[in-house]
Order: C-alpha cells, then structure tokens, then sequence
C-alpha cells in the first residue's frame, strides 16, 4: 500500500502550537505517512523539525512548510452572513491552496489534519466544507462546549456548535485531550472515529 500524503495545517504559532505543530509533523512521519506543513512561520518550524529529527528517512518524509493564512475579519454585509462569508473565504482559500500544492509536486494530499481546532475559528466551518474540498480530522483542543453545552466561549459571545463543526460529510476522525468526552463526541460525528490524545505541550 502507498504511503498517504497529509496536509498538517495551523496558522497560529504562539503558546503552545509550534510545539504541538513539530510534535505532530514528527509522529507523522515515523507513522510512515508523507507529511506537508502549512503553518503560520515555516522559517521557525523547518529549524525545530531538523533539531529533533532523528536520521534522514525521516526528515525525507516532511516536506518544507509553507505558509498558510488565518481567519480574518470582514465587513460583509448583511452581517447576519459575515460568518459563512469569512469562513468561505479562509477554508475555501486553503483548499485551493493544497490544490496547487498537488499540481505543483504532482501529488495528491489524501487527508488534511488540522493541528489545532478553535470553535471560535471553526464556527461556521460546516458552510464552507464543499469549498474546502478535502477529507480532514484534528485535534479539538478544548472540549468546553461538550462539558457545558449552551455555554458561550470564554471572553467571547459565540456560543460554540460542535454539531455543525464535526458533522460534516468530510470528517474522518477527531482527536480530544479530553478523556470524558469521548463518547459525547462520538454522538455529533458521522464517523464516530474519536480517538484521546496525551498533552505534549512542555
């Protein structure tokens, strides 16, 4: 069977995602998987990506990053579509951007794994998944809305949808750092693939 290509995506880069971001893109490729990183700095993680690999396969089997943009705010009227439209624009954006990459290296990216998931930037996800266009799973990083449903985010209004975010067509799998809501996460998914990851941050 071939190696599987993944697209190991984040465009944030303070706090704790350059290590989780590395983290990811290491255990990627000792799992034999093709990894290709869109980040926020690629500069910042090609240096730490050959600090900690450990011979040349592996290094052979993460490609340079490249930058990727994130979300960005909008005056879109009416601004009851101002969500959908942003949401659209960024993940719509990013597909035709792992597009160009296949085109580019000739080369299809059989999964997309989002290293961070925010329900802030993830809101209106499910309005813009046919434009994103790939098969995805990733690493939800708080499960408050799961724990307290109805609950609007901390030092925000949104209250978060994980329905909307996990139940779309393109899900393959999610990851949680939170062991006691897995099986609540399994209800919203059609794919029912949860799976519980340890906390690598340092």
């Amino acid at each position: 069977m071939s190696k599987k290509t993944i697209a190991l995506i984040d465009w944030n880069w303070m706090g704790h995602h350059s290590t989780y971001f590395t983290e990811f893109a290491a255990a990627l490729a000792r799992a034999d998987a093709e990894v290709v990183p869109f980040c926020a700095n690629p500069e910042d993680f090609n240096n730490r990506i050959s600090e900690m690999a450990e011979d040349y396969a592996l290094w052979s089997r993460i490609s340079m990053a490249e930058h990727v943009n994130g979300p960005k705010s909008s005056r879109f009227r009416p601004a009851r579509w101002r969500g959908n439209y942003e949401a659209i624009r960024l993940f719509g954006g990013l597909g035709r951007q792992l597009r160009d990459w296949e085109r580019q290296n000739n080369r299809k990216i059989d999964l997309v794994f989002f290293a961070c998931i925010y329900d802030w930037e993830f809101a209106h996800f499910s309005s813009s998944e046919r434009f994103f266009g790939f098969p995805w799973t990733g690493l939800y990083l708080h499960a408050r809305s799961l724990r307290m449903p109805g609950m609007a985010s901390p030092y925000r209004t949104l209250i978060p949808r994980p329905e909307k975010v996990f139940g779309g067509r393109l899900l393959r799998s999610i990851a949680l750092l939170d062991e006691g809501v897995i099986e609540k996460m399994r209800l919203i998914t059609r794919s029912g693939n949860v799976f519980a990851f340890p906390d690598v941050a340092n």
